[in-house]
């Protein structure tokens, strides 16, 4: 929230800000608000506008379809927002408890909810008509973390109360393996990509793991290594990326960058994977893969962030290198 209008954001006096979410394919943000209020941002032209009034100040706000957002409602179920008109699209009940996360498959035109009674639901997107559960499943416990959806990746995670971890095909729900190594830890944050799984606990318990070969990567604790409580306890992650090589250009396997998020700022630290992780476990602080860069400090605006860096890194990826000129390289700084 603010109590000032800048040049790329808007004035919303004392109104907190409850949930956000972020569409990358439009660069749109939408938000709830705690004066009830549903909101969208758009980056192009630095513009919002007022999607919704009356709306439950829910913290679980999330885009399932172009210029379609679910917010929650106070019986369990969800409200589908057309973003231009501003109208209903359509009340999804079925959960018999709290819903806990949305992830939207934009290539199937599906989305994924879960929810603290243990099930994981499938449903149709707009522009169907008729917006149903396509398939549901459910864990022996509830279902409290969902790992954000990545382009081209076929598997989406899910973390329970117990901190199991189970790793189900996005389109089909249907189970690819578990992940123990968490178990018995109350988890916070999740989120992979391909290979990689990466989880922080309650107590700032950072684990970095492989799905595919079922193994422990990276484990430590980040309240112990010099982090301090307040941010190892209150970190959100954002994203890993692998870590191009050097010399030539390509991925590492060994190293991965990762982006957080807490209450004081915005980081990324970099995570050799090339140690067996009980030797990780017992270097503690002196492990140079636990030193962290701050991004931005004093804001946990982050997802726009992480958005724009990956944009621009994929960008440059895909041109050539080029000499910049002296004010070329003034205006990248």
């Amino acid at each position: 929230s603010s109590s000032s209008k800048g040049s790329s954001g808007t004035s919303h006096g004392a109104a907190e800000v409850r949930g956000i979410d972020f569409d990358a394919e439009s660069q749109r943000f939408c938000y709830s608000l705690c004066d009830e209020t549903l909101r969208c941002f758009e980056f192009g032209t630095q513009s919002e506008h007022m999607v919704a009034r009356h709306v439950s100040p829910s913290a679980l706000v999330a885009w399932v379809a172009p210029n379609t957002v679910a917010v929650l409602v106070p019986s369990f179920g969800l409200t589908l927002w057309n973003t231009v008109s501003g109208s209903p699209v359509a009340t999804l009940l079925g959960h018999r408890d709290v819903i806990t996360a949305l992830s939207r498959r934009a290539e199937s035109g599906l989305f994924v909810s879960t929810c603290l009674d243990g099930h994981l639901r499938l449903w149709s997107c707009p522009p169907a008509k008729t917006i149903q559960v396509r398939k549901a499943i459910k864990f022996d416990k509830g279902v409290t973390l969902l790992s954000p959806d990545r382009a081209g990746d076929d598997v989406l995670v899910v973390g329970l109360t117990d901190g199991v971890l189970h790793c189900v095909a996005a389109d089909d729900l249907e189970l690819h393996g578990t992940l123990a190594h968490c178990r018995g830890r109350s988890l916070r944050a999740l989120t992979h990509r391909g290979d990689l799984v990466c989880t922080v606990s309650e107590a700032g318990e950072l684990a970095l793991l492989s799905r595919r070969r079922n193994q422990m990567l990276f484990a430590a604790n980040l309240a112990e290594a010099g982090w301090g409580t307040a941010v190892a306890c209150s970190l959100a992650l954002l994203d890993l990326l692998p870590v191009p090589a050097p010399d030539d250009g390509h991925t590492s396997d060994s190293k991965v960058r990762l982006f957080m998020a807490s209450s004081e700022g915005v980081y990324v630290t970099t995570l050799s994977t090339a140690v067996p992780a009980a030797e990780k476990e017992q270097a503690g602080a002196a492990q140079p893969g636990l030193q962290r860069t701050a991004l931005c400090q004093g804001t946990a605006v982050a997802c726009a962030a992480t958005c724009l860096l990956q944009q621009q890194q994929q960008q440059q990826a895909q041109q050539p290198q080029q000499p910049q000129q002296p004010q070329q390289q003034q205006q990248q700084q």
